[in-house]
């Protein structure tokens, strides 16, 4: 019990809103006890009482803050699956220059409020030394396919996922021009990262590496965590 006091007080201490509101509360109670005016005793009692909410109202908004960040992620199909489409990447046309990907995932929300996928990207990127990463090119999906949604109008209302729910899967469609000569040059160094933005949370990312050579024909190449 005074373990969890403590921890109280020092949270208080380090917010520094909540630290001035809660000192408030002392001298307004003390003012209330003290005053002869009864109104001034109401009033000095009510401003230690607001004083306390706003307290525990800052730190209320800290912990719901730190327990719901990026409550909404996402995770591919596993291809494993035998009745649910797989993530894949090609490499197609007039020298291997055309990427082409399906992109299936379900995106699960562990907050209780609705939360909205705002844009879902595919990057290819090259691990350098040092643990350097560079991004080569980055698109966003073109059009979607699912159950809920379908088509182009996700880019301007987002796609709802409800509180506590995993969603049905939704496929990503990309296909863009890679520049001159990647296409030969992608290898073992070279990933795929697909990052996903949601309103009011930071940017989720996922690298999946990529058998180059599986993509350069014409099953593609899955793609796995």
């Amino acid at each position: 019990m005074f373990k969890y006091i403590g921890i109280f007080v020092r949270s208080v201490w380090h917010d520094w809103l909540a630290r001035i509101s809660g000192g408030l509360t002392v001298p307004f109670t003390v003012l209330s006890w003290f005053s002869f005016s009864p109104s001034a005793q109401k009033l000095f009692g009510a401003l230690a009482i607001l004083a306390l909410i706003l307290t525990v109202f800052r730190l209320w908004v800290k912990e719901y803050q730190a327990a719901h960040q990026n409550a909404l992620q996402f995770k591919l199909i596993p291809t494993t699956s035998t009745t649910e489409r797989h993530s894949k990447i090609f490499l197609e046309g007039p020298n291997l220059c055309r990427c082409r990907a399906e992109i299936a995932v379900r995106f699960e929300n562990s907050d209780t409020a609705r939360l909205y996928v705002s844009d879902f990207q595919l990057s290819i990127c090259e691990q350098l030394r040092f643990r350097r990463q560079r991004v080569i090119a980055t698109r966003r999906a073109f059009t979607i396919q699912s159950e809920s949604v379908y088509g182009r109008e996700w880019f301007q209302q987002g796609i709802p996922i409800d509180g506590r729910e995993v969603s049905v899967p939704h496929t990503f469609m990309f296909a863009f021009d890679l520049p001159d000569n990647l296409s030969n040059k992608l290898g073992s160094e070279h990933f795929v990262r697909l990052t996903m933005s949601a309103m009011n949370q930071s940017d989720i990312f996922l690298n999946c590496p990529v058998e180059w050579n599986a993509a350069r024909i014409n099953d593609g190449a899955p793609l796995t965590p």
